[in-house]
Parts: structure tokens; C-alpha cells; sequence
């Protein structure tokens, strides 16, 4: 996936996330500053080391089943196209 940068009204820059096959827009995400990135690695760092937080394994088995049932009605509903929307 390619990105691009374009600016925002605000000055701030953005980032253009596209499709790979027909280089369809499909969302821009505001750019992290190094402070910005610095504190949301730092966070992840931290709640990964936390493993008393994480979720027990019966609780992700879960919501992968969940999701696989929701995959599988998403399946039968029209795609979604960037393009049209």
C-alpha cells in the first residue's frame, strides 16, 4: 500500500492511504509528530509488558469465534467498494 502526503486546511500533514490495485483513495491519516509517536510506543511498551492485563486465552478464543461468525454473514452481503462510497 502506497502512501502520500498531502496537507490538511490546518497545516498538519496528512497521509493518503490508497488501494494497491487501482490506487483508489481509501482514508487519510493525520502524520504523528515524533513526540506524538514517542508516547504511543511508549504506551504499547508498556501494555505489552503488563501481561496480568492481557486478555486469558479462552477470552481471545472468543472473539476470533465471533468474528468468524461475522465474517462468514459478511460473506453473503454485497463488497464494499471504495470507489462508491
Amino acid at each position: 500500500m502506497r502512501k502520500q502526503l498531502a496537507l490538511r486546511a490546518s497545516g498538519a500533514a496528512m497521509i493518503k492511504i490508497v488501494t494497491a490495485f487501482d490506487r483508489a483513495p481509501l482514508a487519510e491519516l493525520e502524520r504523528d509528530d515524533a513526540a506524538s509517536l514517542e508516547t504511543k510506543l511508549a504506551t504499547a511498551t508498556r501494555l505489552f509488558a503488563d501481561r496480568d492485563s492481557w486478555l486469558k486465552p479462552f477470552q481471545r478464543i472468543e472473539i476470533l469465534r465471533k468474528l468468524a461468525v461475522l465474517m462468514e454473514r459478511c460473506e453473503s452481503e454485497p463488497k464494499w467498494d471504495p470507489a462508491t462510497d
